[in-house]
């Protein structure tokens, strides 16, 4: 049988079925802060229970572009 594989993508919120890609594109894209990242995706904006795991990939995420920038990570990252 020749089936397409399908890649499943990780889903960081289930309210809008946001995939951790999509999060990850938006920080990527220029979002600093978790009040960024739901205007952009509506990530964390139904019950906010992801909204720990957004912080997390904000800071993971947030950090390795200052690295190339040479800002620090308290100058991308903010709670907001």
């Amino acid at each position: 049988m020749n089936r397409k594989a399908k890649i499943k993508e990780k889903i960081v919120c289930f309210c809008y079925n946001v995939s951790e890609t999509t999060v990850i594109e938006a920080i990527k894209g220029g979002c600093k802060s978790l009040m960024d990242i739901r205007r952009e995706t509506y990530a964390s904006t139904g019950c906010a229970g992801c909204s720990e795991e957004v912080k997390k990939l904000l800071r993971k995420h947030a950090t390795e572009d200052s690295s190339e920038d040479g800002e620090t990570e308290e100058s991308k990252v903010s709670n907001g």
